[in-house]
């Protein structure tokens, strides 16, 4: 109660610009025991974000149960960044659909091949995503710091990922208008509906489907 007394008093001095890292941890049983506790002062801290209109920064862990319940009131909050998110793509799209006004930030993750993390950074609208080191502490090599410069790594690292995705994109359509040829062409020539235009149809999308990949 102190401290959250405290972190009113700086707002009211319009000492800081946002609020965080905020939000819950339930990694570890000794972490978990703490839920009620957690979950009391992150909703007091989402209502102070919300009430100087100042945007929040997010540590969840093993906890997006209850960061949805959190919902209704997280879509007032005029940003709300997950740092270091862990969670997966159905999830952080879950989120956004909720109303709420997220971006979703990837460090290291995507460099060390976590599938959910490259998933979001795929799948995600661009608009909402972001990039850190969460320096010193997320290091990149054994027994060593991460220095801020590392940031080009996890930049380099999401550009091969998104660039993926726009060639995926590019054969996909093109699968899509072939197969959209093929079948104004069938349909020319063959009575519609019959069991030649079909087989036909299936085989034609087979052979497109394993040549153009």
């Amino acid at each position: 109660v102190e401290e959250l007394s405290f972190l009113e008093n700086l707002l009211e001095e319009k000492k800081i610009n946002a609020i965080g890292e905020i939000g819950l941890d339930y990694f570890s049983p000794e972490l978990k025991a703490k839920r009620e506790a957690q979950i009391k002062n992150f909703s007091i801290q989402i209502e102070l974000a919300i009430k100087y209109n100042l945007p929040i920064v997010i540590h969840a862990r093993k906890s997006f149960n209850d960061i949805f319940n959190l919902s209704p009131k997280l879509k007032n909050v005029p940003s709300v960044i997950f740092h270091s998110y862990s969670g997966t793509f159905l999830e952080a799209m879950s989120i956004i659909n909720h109303g709420i006004n997220a971006a979703f930030s990837f460090s290291k993750q995507i460099i060390f091949n976590n599938k959910k993390s490259i998933e979001c950074v795929k799948m995600l609208p661009i608009e909402n995503i972001l990039f850190e080191t969460d320096a010193p502490f997320q290091n990149f090599v054994k027994n060593g710091f991460t220095k801020m410069e590392d940031i080009l790594q996890v930049y380099n690292a999401a550009f091969e990922i998104r660039s993926e995705k726009k060639l995926f994109e590019k054969k996909t359509i093109y699968r899509l208008n072939a197969v959209s040829e093929v079948i104004d062409g069938i349909a020319g020539n063959v009575e519609e509906n019959s069991d030649e235009t079909i087989e036909e149809v299936r085989n034609v999308v087979k052979t497109i489907y394993t040549t153009h990949v």
